[in-house]
């Protein structure tokens, strides 16, 4: 999990072994989220219609969703929420007990409850309640990435990916405010390069493919230089003193860029399921286009013609 992430919004780990390994490092947090869900359910109902049935059914159902969670029956891409948030869904865990149906029962459904036009009034409202979640969650997922961005850059690059996202972020997420337009002295042109520039630094971060830990010298380079600390003036990044060094941190950064777009990329063009995923997918394809290569300065032509190829961002609101 990406260290930069506050905890509710954490990714889900996707494999047996990373879920295990959460369970060993961090099992006393998710037993506390899980405890805590767990007794406000019981303030209006009873576990005992689940199989939770010993003295002490709250520490019961605990136990069980994580050993739960720990198995191979668990499916992370199948959840309703794709982050540690999860741990405070109750109606999901006992779902996950009992399946839909009995859930539904146990919760006193009627029969007329069953019913097509009931049901698929419930899925449309269902639909409503997860997209406003998704929303909620990725708003905040942007104001913390932008705090990362910050600490990892400057001021500057803060200030050019708001002047960047403005128009998407006010239609999409509500969040209009004045943006701080500073002048550089420069041109049009080099102006919209330095913005593509912070769009796709804050879309890596945003998306959790920068790794400090990384032992490959391209990636270690663009850390090194594209999102670390540096002056509050144009390039906006790291320079190196010497020219030798220079010269060969320039060709490592351009290697680990380009590897980094083609991450990007595929994030980009795979399909979206969940409302979260198409909220990524829609931030993805608003910040990524042939103009990102150029201002990565990067000229490749199949890269060029994957950004050219993708959709533009479907915006529903």
């Amino acid at each position: 999990m990406s260290r930069d992430a506050p905890p509710a919004l954490e990714p889900l780990p996707r494999s047996l072994e990373d879920r295990r390994r959460l369970v060993a490092e961090r099992g006393l947090e998710l037993r506390l989220l899980l405890d805590e869900a767990f007794t406000a359910f019981c303030d209006r109902r009873d576990l005992h219609p689940y199989g939770f049935r010993g003295e002490d059914p709250i520490t019961e159902a605990v136990e069980w969703a994580i050993d739960f969670f720990a198995s191979e029956r668990f499916q992370p891409e199948k959840q309703p929420v794709k982050t540690l948030r999860l741990f405070t869904c109750v109606d999901n865990w006992l779902h996950l007990k009992v399946g839909q149906q009995a859930h539904g029962a146990r919760k006193g459904w009627r029969a007329a409850d069953l019913e097509p036009e009931t049901l698929a009034a419930s899925a449309v409202s269902h639909l409503r309640r997860a997209q406003d979640v998704a929303l909620a969650e990725t708003r905040a997922r942007l104001g913390h990435t932008l705090g990362v961005l910050k600490a990892r850059t400057c001021a500057g690059v803060v200030l050019l990916w708001l002047e960047g996202s403005q128009r998407l972020r006010a239609k999409v997420f509500d969040w209009d405010e004045p943006v701080e337009v500073r002048d550089d002295g420069d041109s049009k042109k080099t102006r919209s390069f330095r913005r593509h520039d912070a769009l796709f630094r804050y879309l890596c971060l945003f998306i959790g493919i920068v790794d400090d830990a990384s032992a490959e010298d391209a990636h270690r380079a663009v850390v090194r230089t594209s999102f670390s600390p540096c002056e509050d003036r144009p390039p906006y990044r790291v320079l190196e003193a010497t020219p030798g060094t220079a010269r060969k941190l320039q060709g490592l950064r351009k290697r680990g860029i380009r590897d980094l777009l083609e991450r990007a990329l595929d994030a980009a063009e795979a399909d979206a399921v969940t409302p979260e995923e198409h909220l990524t997918r829609l931030l993805l394809r608003h910040g990524l286009n042939p103009t990102t290569a150029h201002a990565l300065k990067l000229q490749d032509e199949p890269l060029l013609t994957r950004l050219s190829a993708l959709p533009p961002p479907e915006v529903r609101r």
